[in-house]
């Protein structure tokens, strides 16, 4: 007979039912296992796998670009759809492998239905949301224009790396909070150690058709923290890439046999109908508001299996 140690296996993956979980998403460069390269930061699955509701965070404003006659923007419904696809994706893998149980489905749509009719009250998120959708179709612009791929996503890359920094070093984040905009302090500083600030946020909530207004807590410095690692990593895999690539250059081997697979062209997101092309005359019609792409995804837009 085999006799095993006893090991408590968690039912449910702990989370507090105060806290807002407001998530923001980024595009991803280098590839990973995750189905698309659109990818929730922080990467939180505890309001999912406990359907609780997450606070999403739109931009307040529309990102477009011209290259030539053209003009390019994002299909935000496909954003979102495929940035809550990737966060199901690995809520689903995540919590298989902490308790043995797969998530159920009633659980996930408890959460989304919940989470769908909420609006974050962080204007400093925002404004961070939309400066990386710009930054990333800059990054696209550049790589139209020079076909170099590594330049174009190093760029972004280094860009997303200087804006974090700046935004710790600030250490103020606006919110609103009993329906004031607010500045506050994202963290204190006691004898050369850190200690991040925790506080409340205005949360509106659609509930039969008309606006409440709740209040959940968040800890504002995460998403900065978590994003700079992520484009720090980023950027230590990019110039591997690049010096793997002089490597191969210094032993006369031609260009095409450098192994670059691993960083995320611009055409998997066109090939996605993430990033769309549309005439100057079109764009007014083409440019939804982002705010409104939540109420247009339904259920089984983000259930279904393909990604």
């Amino acid at each position: 007979m085999f006799f095993q140690d006893k090991k408590e296996i968690l039912t449910k993956i702990p989370v507090k039912r105060s806290d807002g979980a407001p998530l923001i998403f980024f595009m991803d460069v280098i590839s990973s296992d995750f189905p698309n390269p659109i990818l929730p930061m922080p990467l939180r699955i505890d309001m999912v796998t406990n359907g609780l509701p997450t606070n999403f965070i739109f931009p307040k404003k529309t990102t477009s670009i011209q290259i030539g006659n053209d003009i390019y923007t994002y299909n935000y419904f496909n954003l979102y759809r495929f940035f809550l696809k990737n966060l199901i994706h690995y809520s689903k893998k995540t919590h298989l492998k902490v308790s043995y149980q797969d998530l159920k489905e009633k659980t996930i749509q408890k959460w989304w239905e919940l989470s769908r009719n909420l609006k974050a009250k962080i204007p400093t998120y925002s404004h961070d949301l939309e400066f990386i959708l710009e930054a990333y179709l800059e990054a696209f612009k550049s790589y139209k224009l020079s076909n170099d791929l590594h330049a174009a996503l190093m760029d972004y890359t280094n860009k997303l790396i200087d804006y974090c920094n700046t935004r710790l070093e600030s250490n103020v984040i606006e919110i609103y909070y009993k329906q004031d905009l607010l500045g506050k302090r994202m963290y204190k500083i006691k004898k050369e150690h850190y200690f991040p600030d925790i506080f409340e946020y205005d949360v509106e909530e659609m509930v039969k058709g008309k606006k409440k207004i709740r209040r959940k807590a968040f800890i504002p410095i995460m998403i900065y923290d978590d994003l700079l690692e992520c484009f720090l990593f980023n950027q230590m895999q990019l110039e591997k890439i690049l010096n793997e690539k002089n490597e191969l250059k210094e032993e006369e081997i031609e260009d095409q046999k450098v192994e670059n697979h691993e960083m995320i062209s611009f055409d998997t997101l066109i090939e996605k109908k993430i990033i769309i092309k549309c005439s100057g005359d079109e764009k007014e019609s083409t440019l939804i508001n982002p705010n409104d792409i939540i109420t247009k995804i339904s259920f089984s837009d983000i259930l279904k299996s393909s990604l």
